[in-house]
């Protein structure tokens, strides 16, 4: 059997209390309850100045500065901002010329820039004195829409161009007897909170069994460590060697603040090929009439000699509809893999400062995430109940719609065969008697029209009065017509011709 390079008391515990609740570091209230916004950004509360001001924050083990929105900022969305002139210990930060620092800090999401400061950053119940930050007066219009106000940087100094020292060498600093480690669970079933806990962990979480399996963090290049980095010596479906995409070993960072599995551009389409094998119906990451169990489940081979299983439903997101999305994401222009929230929510993860190790905790067997539900950084929810009732309704009114003019266009062509006079169904009954009346009326003004008032425009039309004349020609118009042709006087219209054998098509107007 393959051997588990597992850590069974990975960190100095403190005694277990009664019926085993937790098994953790430290008695401090360092607990940072997280909020799911649509399984994109896990956003939790930072406090800066005195007295405190909360802000809503990503806490980015990929990156290791701390920036909010300024007061008066008119380029930072909807985001909570912070007043400087409300804090007794706000402190602004000069440059060597004496002017006030400015930053930039780019993301791929865009770029924010302001001037940096000092204060006071609160952690749950800890206090960290002295604290530099970034102070924004613009951000990128995506970053602008984001749920959460900044971000809390909480990797290496190596990456820091702001915070320095960083966020974790102050905690440290600042609190020496506090375990040197910060865990990070993530999950989106409502019974169970997301958090961030700072000198602690709680494996129960996971199981009454459950250890930690840890991955060393490497350094690559010169310089300070800058991400939480560790070495990937294999990726392919699980149970199967075909088709390895690390063969050759790879570099990935266990990043926060990367919503799904970010992949080199090099071998994107190789691992979107691997995955949709079996389906027909895909178009990139996105797949069509497919449901998870279509997919295959996948291994992450982490140093030493960890494998940790991503199961189809951890990394694939499906609709009822049969819409899936794969939660992958091309890495443009580098060359490391990123194991973002979709990996963390998979497995509860514990970040080791002084030992730089990243754990993974399973119960037994690692076997992929088993709380976390559909998760990922695209949205594909069911279409809502009120929805669906909107679309039934909209279809319903279509369907009448077009039932009505089909009514009447049937209507309108009984009418014309019987040569009655068309009338929409939806006329009054006041409206239909007054036609009528209107119609008696004028049949009789010309019944009792006088017989000094001759119409000569009309060469069609009796001359009153001169009944033998009206007589022959009445005759005479008998005699000149086909005796296949039948003659009806309009009142207003002259005289129509309408052969016996032709349809209401050939009506002729003479």
């Amino acid at each position: 059997r393959r051997r588990k390079f597992i850590y069974d008391t990975p960190l100095k515990k403190a005694k277990k209390k009664k019926n085993n609740v937790h098994r953790h570091l430290s008695e401090e209230d360092t607990d940072i309850a997280l909020t799911d916004y649509f399984n994109n950004q896990y956003v939790g509360e930072l406090s800066i100045g005195t007295p405190r001001q909360k802000l809503n924050v990503v806490f980015d083990t990929g990156s290791s500065d701390i920036w909010i929105p300024g007061r008066g900022c008119t380029e930072c969305g909807d985001h909570s901002t912070f007043d400087s002139t409300a804090s007794s210990t706000y402190e602004a930060v000069l440059n060597k010329d004496g002017e006030f620092a400015s930053f930039e800090v780019d993301y791929g999401s865009g770029k924010v820039s302001g001037y940096q400061a000092k204060d006071t950053v609160g952690l749950g119940s800890l206090s960290l004195d002295g604290v530099t930050f970034g102070e924004v007066n613009f951000e990128d219009h995506d970053i602008q829409s984001f749920m959460m106000d900044g971000i809390a940087g909480l990797a290496f100094r190596g990456l820091a161009m702001v915070t320095k020292p960083t966020l974790l060498e102050t905690l440290m600093e600042q609190y020496p007897s506090m375990a040197a480690v910060f865990s990070l669970y993530l999950s989106n079933d409502p019974s169970k909170t997301s958090h961030l806990v700072f000198g602690t962990y709680d494996l129960d979480i996971v199981g009454p069994n459950a250890t930690w399996h840890y991955t060393p963090v490497v350094k690559r290049g010169l310089g300070d460590f800058k991400y939480w980095t560790v070495k990937m010596f294999g990726l392919s479906r699980l149970n199967q060697n075909d088709d390895d995409l690390c063969s050759d070993s790879c570099y990935a960072i266990v990043d926060s603040g990367t919503s799904g599995i970010a992949v080199p551009e090099d071998v994107y389409d190789d691992l979107v090929k691997l995955v949709t094998r079996e389906l027909t119906n895909c178009k990139d990451i996105t797949c069509y009439y497919a449901k998870q169990s279509d997919f295959p489940d996948l291994v992450f081979k982490l140093a030493p000699d960890n494998e940790f299983p991503l199961k189809a439903t951890d990394y694939v997101a499906c609709s009822k509809w049969g819409e899936c999305v794969i939660k992958f994401q091309k890495s443009s222009g580098s060359t490391y893999w990123i194991l973002g929230d979709v990996f963390i929510e998979a497995y509860y993860t514990l970040y080791d400062v002084d030992n730089l190790r990243v754990g993974f905790a399973c119960q037994g067997q690692c076997n992929g995430g088993s709380w976390h539900g559909r998760g990922g950084y695209v949205d594909v929810d069911d279409v809502s109940t009120w929805a669906q009732l909107l679309l039934a309704f909209a279809a319903l009114s279509i369907i009448s719609i077009l039932a009505y003019v089909i009514a009447l266009y049937f209507r309108f062509l009984s009418q014309q065969l019987n040569k009655k006079p068309f009338s929409l169904p939806f006329f009054s009954s006041n409206q239909q008697k007054n036609r009528k009346e209107e119609e008696a009326s004028q049949s009789q003004q010309q019944q009792e029209t006088p017989s000094s008032s001759v119409d000569t425009s009309n060469p069609f039309l009796n001359t009153v009065g001169n009944e033998e004349k009206d007589v022959s020609r009445k005759q005479q118009a008998v005699d000149t017509s086909s005796s296949s042709q039948q003659t009806a006087i309009d009142n207003n219209d002259g005289i129509i011709v309408l052969d016996d054998d032709d349809d209401v098509d050939n009506i002729v107007r003479v």
